[in-house]
Protein backbone atom coordinates (compact mmCIF):
# COMPACT_ATOMS: atom_id res chain seq x y z
CA UNK A 1 0.00 0.00 0.00
CA UNK A 2 1.17 3.64 -0.88
CA UNK A 3 2.72 5.09 2.42
CA UNK A 4 0.44 8.10 1.61
CA UNK A 5 -2.94 5.97 1.81
CA UNK A 6 -1.89 4.11 4.65
CA UNK A 7 -1.39 7.45 6.40
CA UNK A 8 -4.49 9.08 5.58
CA UNK A 9 -6.39 5.67 5.90
CA UNK A 10 -5.03 5.55 9.94
CA UNK A 11 -5.59 8.76 10.80
CA UNK A 12 -9.03 8.75 9.26
CA UNK A 13 -9.87 5.75 11.07
CA UNK A 14 -8.89 7.34 14.32
CA UNK A 15 -11.15 10.03 13.43
CA UNK A 16 -13.91 7.91 13.05
CA UNK A 17 -12.85 6.73 16.64
CA UNK A 18 -12.18 9.58 18.12
CA UNK A 19 -15.99 10.75 18.95
CA UNK A 20 -17.15 7.61 20.63
CA UNK A 21 -13.87 8.21 23.16
CA UNK A 22 -14.42 12.01 23.71
CA UNK A 23 -17.28 13.67 24.92
CA UNK A 24 -18.53 14.43 28.79
CA UNK A 25 -22.11 13.88 27.58
CA UNK A 26 -23.15 17.11 29.03
CA UNK A 27 -25.11 18.07 25.75
CA UNK A 28 -22.34 21.08 24.83
CA UNK A 29 -20.74 21.04 21.34
CA UNK A 30 -17.10 19.69 22.08
CA UNK A 31 -14.49 20.03 19.63
CA UNK A 32 -11.23 18.05 20.05
CA UNK A 33 -7.92 18.58 17.71
CA UNK A 34 -6.93 21.32 15.69
CA UNK A 35 -9.37 22.42 12.71
CA UNK A 36 -8.11 24.44 10.37
CA UNK A 37 -10.23 27.07 8.33
CA UNK A 38 -10.59 27.21 4.37
CA UNK A 39 -8.95 30.53 3.94
CA UNK A 40 -5.84 28.61 7.00
CA UNK A 41 -5.47 25.89 4.02
CA UNK A 42 -5.68 28.20 1.40
CA UNK A 43 -2.91 29.96 2.68
CA UNK A 44 -0.05 27.21 1.89
CA UNK A 45 2.08 27.26 -0.95
CA UNK A 46 2.85 23.84 -2.15
CA UNK A 47 7.12 24.31 -3.12
CA UNK A 48 7.33 27.44 -0.99
CA UNK A 49 5.52 26.34 3.04
CA UNK A 50 7.77 24.81 4.69
CA UNK A 51 6.97 22.59 7.88
CA UNK A 52 8.41 25.11 10.40
CA UNK A 53 6.39 28.41 8.73
CA UNK A 54 3.31 26.58 9.09
CA UNK A 55 4.03 25.13 12.97
CA UNK A 56 4.82 28.87 13.34
CA UNK A 57 1.72 29.97 11.53
CA UNK A 58 -0.79 26.91 12.93
CA UNK A 59 1.21 25.96 16.03
CA UNK A 60 2.17 22.38 16.15
CA UNK A 61 0.19 19.34 13.77
CA UNK A 62 -1.82 16.83 15.62
CA UNK A 63 0.86 14.37 14.39
CA UNK A 64 3.70 14.49 12.59
CA UNK A 65 6.33 12.47 10.92
CA UNK A 66 9.50 13.91 9.76
CA UNK A 67 10.35 10.97 7.71
CA UNK A 68 13.03 8.23 7.47
CA UNK A 69 14.48 6.45 4.74
CA UNK A 70 11.20 4.23 4.20
CA UNK A 71 8.47 7.40 4.96
CA UNK A 72 7.54 10.17 3.24
CA UNK A 73 7.49 13.54 5.59
CA UNK A 74 4.14 14.47 6.65
CA UNK A 75 2.09 15.82 9.29
CA UNK A 76 -1.80 16.31 9.92
CA UNK A 77 -4.04 19.09 11.53
CA UNK A 78 -6.95 16.82 12.08
CA UNK A 79 -10.41 17.69 15.03
CA UNK A 80 -13.44 15.96 15.52
CA UNK A 81 -16.78 18.58 16.46
CA UNK A 82 -19.23 16.44 19.08
CA UNK A 83 -22.86 17.63 18.61
CA UNK A 84 -23.14 17.99 22.59
CA UNK A 85 -22.76 13.92 23.12
CA UNK A 86 -20.69 10.91 21.43
CA UNK A 87 -21.56 11.56 18.22
CA UNK A 88 -19.50 13.21 15.41
CA UNK A 89 -21.29 16.78 13.70
CA UNK A 90 -18.00 16.88 11.83
CA UNK A 91 -15.15 15.66 11.48
CA UNK A 92 -11.95 17.20 9.18
CA UNK A 93 -8.07 16.30 8.51
CA UNK A 94 -5.77 18.07 6.70
CA UNK A 95 -2.96 16.52 5.53
CA UNK A 96 0.57 17.74 4.42
CA UNK A 97 3.35 16.06 2.96
CA UNK A 98 7.08 17.37 2.39
CA UNK A 99 10.42 16.94 0.48
CA UNK A 100 13.41 15.89 2.23
CA UNK A 101 13.90 19.59 2.90
CA UNK A 102 11.07 19.92 4.60
CA UNK A 103 8.98 22.21 1.78
CA UNK A 104 5.23 21.42 1.27
CA UNK A 105 4.75 19.21 -2.01
CA UNK A 106 1.04 17.58 -1.34
CA UNK A 107 -1.80 19.07 0.90
CA UNK A 108 -5.52 16.77 1.20
CA UNK A 109 -8.63 17.37 3.03
CA UNK A 110 -10.85 15.26 4.27
CA UNK A 111 -14.01 16.21 5.77
CA UNK A 112 -17.01 14.15 7.17
CA UNK A 113 -19.92 14.22 9.36
CA UNK A 114 -23.93 16.19 8.65
CA UNK A 115 -22.02 19.66 9.34
CA UNK A 116 -19.41 19.15 6.97
CA UNK A 117 -18.65 21.65 4.53
CA UNK A 118 -17.28 21.00 0.86
CA UNK A 119 -13.27 20.78 0.48
CA UNK A 120 -12.23 24.33 -0.71
CA UNK A 121 -11.60 25.04 -4.06
CA UNK A 122 -7.82 26.05 -3.70
CA UNK A 123 -7.14 22.86 -3.70
CA UNK A 124 -6.74 22.60 -7.16
CA UNK A 125 -4.63 25.40 -7.01
CA UNK A 126 -2.40 23.88 -4.38
CA UNK A 127 -2.01 20.36 -6.12
CA UNK A 128 -1.25 21.45 -9.48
Amino acid sequence: MNPRTLWTTLLLLVLGVMPAACGDGDGANEETGICLTDEQICSLQVGVSTMDNIVKQFGPPTTSSMGTSTTTPSASYTCVQLDGGTSASYSQGVFLWFDADSVLTDVDVNRSGPEATPIPDCLKRLNR
